[in-house]
């Protein structure tokens, strides 16, 4: 996958548990699209915005049909999240050129 060419905030980076369908349907400017990728899985880690920045340094923008998974080691709550990847549309282009 292509890197990012702009720069994102990790506070954009979306974890929706719904559908894209869902997502798409609460605010009209700002729609996504499915990626290439059919499902993503993170690492393990202990914070989201770990796992937003991962999701970032892969290229997506967000996750849709979002599922948590947990794993405690000693003293550590550490969890991962599972769901289809989403890139977001930008304004003026075409689902197919974005």
């Amino acid at each position: 996958m292509k890197k990012m060419e702009n720069k994102k905030n990790l506070d954009e980076i979306v974890l929706y548990h719904g559908s894209l369908a869902e997502l798409n349907s609460r605010d009209p400017n700002m729609q996504y699209r499915f990626a290439d990728e059919l499902s993503f899985t993170s690492d393990y880690h202990d914070n989201y915005h770990s796992i937003r920045k991962e999701l970032l340094d892969k290229g997506y923008d967000g996750i849709v049909n979002r599922k948590t998974r947990g794993l405690y080691v000693f003293i550590f709550n550490l969890f991962k999240v599972e769901g289809t990847p989403i890139i977001k549309i930008d304004k003026g282009k075409s689902i197919k050129e974005s």
